[in-house]
């Protein structure tokens, strides 16, 4: 007997979320959002394509978080009228995971192996003076980013809270070549996160590195990309 339109839905459904479930694995935790950004994506009643949800379509860990956010929404009915009930709930869950099966399936070639790799960096900051402002340079030394995809740990300077984070890469026109978010924590004395950023298309040369904890005044540096 032919499949009717919800039988094909959902093993449709079913089969990408476990491509997601199961090909992004992050068993390290290396940029994820932290738990309240995954509760506030799941809580979302409209598709919002920024830095978190691209996270959560690309880590396995997070994406469980973030099912699993969605079925207690959905079973606590608090927003069930917002959401259009199970439906509501089920385009956002589904449309994750068609993101995460796009994405994998971009960046693997026909054989299956993996065509992207991320490589360890460290831009440390911990010595930065808090001059304020995006505009204003705030360090002598500069330090340097390979032009490649990073799992890119910031070390904050001394001091500096944890919590969450908002980060911008900008060129020498001032336009912003990348950026995004991740909650800080305090580990050995340093105050750090990490987030994968894709250097790998820019040219060599120098940017401007700002960031700031929401929702204070941004703080920058220059970077160099090689």
């Amino acid at each position: 007997m032919a499949e009717t339109p919800e039988q094909k839905y959902n093993r449709i459904a079913a089969a990408v979320q476990q491509t997601i479930l199961n090909n992004f694995p992050n068993p390290n935790r290396v940029g994820c959002p932290g738990d309240a950004r995954v509760r506030e994506v799941a809580a979302r009643t409209a598709i919002v394509e920024d830095d978190d949800w691209q996270h959560i379509t690309h880590c396995s860990e997070c994406y469980r978080d973030f099912l699993a956010a969605k079925e207690q929404i959905r079973r606590s009915g608090r927003r069930a009228r917002t959401l259009g009930l199970i439906g509501g709930t089920a385009l956002l869950v589904i449309a994750a995971a068609i993101g995460g099966y796009r994405y994998l399936s971009e960046r693997r070639p026909s054989d299956g192996a993996a065509v992207i790799s991320y490589a360890a960096a460290t831009l440390n900051l911990r010595d930065v003076s808090e001059v304020r402002g995006i505009d204003k340079p705030v360090r002598r030394e500069i330090p340097t980013l390979p032009k490649r995809a990073l799992e890119l740990k910031v070390v904050l300077p001394f001091a500096s809270e944890a919590g969450a984070y908002q980060f911008e890469l900008t060129n020498g026109g001032g336009s912003i070549v990348a950026r995004g978010s991740a909650d800080a924590v305090i580990r050995d004395g340093n105050t750090v996160f990490t987030r994968r950023v894709d250097l790998s298309g820019l040219t060599t040369g120098s940017y401007k590195f700002a960031w700031r904890r929401e929702p204070f005044d941004w703080v920058s540096t220059s970077v160099r990309v090689e």
